[in-house]
């Protein structure tokens, strides 16, 4: 690929199989420095040469790699690069697809270390950025997780004595895992069991305390 390169400097292919050879070997910076050259030039046949996808794939796994090693927020910066380059893709079904993928991983992070208002600002910005169809759908379980996602908020809400919070956290919950049991169609599906299940003991202890409505 090297002598390719050498020989037509224009051609993005070589540039492309390049950065995938350095993404499978974990040389991020330089497979995303390949996938930059390559850029522009690709642009015209992105439909076949998928490089956005390819290139948020990279800084996904980057992201992964440096979340193990707890490098929160160089793996934040990665996710959010990740999500640009899968909005700037034309190849738009494949695109939602993945994106779908990036952002519960980056949520999940994002839970983790408490910040539950910035996940509640990535699943706003998806809602505005992907059809109703594809957030509703049960790609990477999204609605489930986003469910999850409410529940962690709601406890941590409650362990810090705010219940009207918390109890609107877990109508939140309430209806993300009540669409993803529609979506379901009589599926079974554990861990979205465990959370619904979840959800109405605490909206039930809610009630009798005096808590909502």
């Amino acid at each position: 690929y090297l002598a390719s390169l050498e020989r037509h400097a224009s051609n993005p292919i070589p540039k492309i199989n390049l950065a995938n050879i350095y993404a499978q070997a974990g040389r991020w910076q330089e497979a995303d420095a390949m996938y930059a050259s390559a850029e522009e030039m690709s642009k015209a046949r992105e439909w076949w040469f998928r490089l956005p996808i390819q290139w948020s794939k990279l800084h996904q796994r980057w992201a992964i790699e440096l979340w193990r090693h707890g490098q929160h927020d160089a793996a934040k910066k990665h996710y959010d690069i990740a999500l640009k380059h899968l909005l700037e893709s034309k190849t738009r079904n494949e695109a939602r697809r993945q994106y779908v993928v990036v952002l519960v991983q980056y949520i999940n992070l994002n839970d983790e270390l408490g910040l539950f208002e910035q996940s509640d600002a990535l699943w706003d910005n998806a809602q505005q950025d992907l059809p109703v169809y594809v957030v509703n759908s049960l790609s990477a379980n999204i609605r489930r997780e986003i469910g999850t996602h409410y529940l962690k908020k709601a406890k941590s809400l409650w362990y810090q004595r705010k219940p009207e919070e918390a109890y609107e956290a877990l109508l939140d919950a309430k209806q993300s895992y009540h669409i993803h049991e529609i979506q379901l169609k009589g599926k079974r599906d554990a861990i979205w069991r465990d959370g619904y299940h979840e959800v109405k003991k605490i909206l039930a202890f809610f009630k009798k305390t005096g808590v909502g409505d």
